[in-house]
């Protein structure tokens, strides 16, 4: 028989990253949870013991310093070892950026991961269980210390290579750009959030796109700003400076080298094809 999670409520659950519910447990033997599925997410953190986690049609032996990660909608089982029951942390979350995270951290690849002894990490499960739900400040802190497990899980991944690769640091880039465009960040600011030499940040990135990364960031923006200029009613000093220019002409500047028209041509033409 297989058990589903549904909450007593019937409510939805809530888009918001935030925590389901939380604690730990030393199993006695031969412990066993499942068939089941849920509606959130949860990780086990064992800290003792062994056991075993079914997902599907696949087992796996866990031992301590492992953890598993259980996704909405898949179908588990996990059991206690009958000689060496594991103890173990455990933390449900939901929220609809939950997988954007999990991709910073080696869940990425396997449901289960290696996380070794880690003082930290242990820390911070605890603080988690310390708090009380039931209160506002706490629930906010709770969603904190979310991310700071996030945080530790992702330098478990990363800790592993001496060096990131290219691809990596690329990835890295546009994301910081996609963050941080509107502020007028560029090439040398980029660079140092990489912890990068500009020359070598501009080389790996030119290797993996094809393309410059100051020409990815001035089209980026130039992309935002055209959409400002169809969808809102900004004046042209105003889209310059929320796409990150400092002032009306170098914007103008570079958006007619881009796109051959100048803002207010690109702006009228547009209204006249509507009409």
């Amino acid at each position: 028989m297989i058990m589903i999670n549904i909450r007593l409520s019937g409510e939805a659950i809530e888009k918001q990253i935030k925590i389901y519910h939380a604690g730990y447990e030393d199993c006695k033997s031969g412990y066993a949870f499942g068939p089941f599925i849920r509606d959130h997410y949860l990780i086990h953190f064992v800290i003792k013991g062994t056991g075993i986690f079914k997902l599907d049609s696949e087992v796996y032996h866990i031992e301590k310093d492992q953890a598993f990660l259980i996704r909405p909608d898949q179908t588990t089982y996990y059991q206690a070892d009958q000689n060496q029951p594991w103890s173990y942390y455990w933390v449900g979350f939901h929220g609809d950026y939950i997988n954007d995270l999990l991709k910073e951290t080696e869940f990425e690849k396997s449901p289960v991961i290696h996380f070794k002894k880690n003082d930290a990490l242990y820390q911070i499960l605890a603080r988690l269980l310390a708090l009380n739900p039931k209160l506002i400040s706490h629930q906010i802190k709770q969603t904190s210390l979310l991310y700071d497990i996030f945080s530790r899980l992702s330098e478990l991944k990363y800790s592993k290579h001496d060096t990131m690769s290219p691809e990596w640091y690329g990835e890295q880039a546009i994301m910081f750009m996609q963050k941080n465009y509107s502020l007028g960040v560029g090439i040398k600011e980029i660079a140092e959030y990489l912890n990068l030499d500009r020359s070598y940040f501009s080389r790996i990135f030119k290797q993996v796109y094809g393309v410059s990364a100051q020409a990815y960031l001035i089209d980026y923006r130039i992309e935002k700003a055209k959409y400002l200029l169809l969808k809102s009613d900004l004046k042209i000093v105003e889209v310059a400076s929320s796409v990150g220019y400092k002032d009306a002409y170098t914007f103008s500047k570079a958006f007619k080298k881009q796109v051959g028209k100048t803002p207010t041509c690109f702006r009228q033409s547009m209204d006249l094809l509507e009409i």
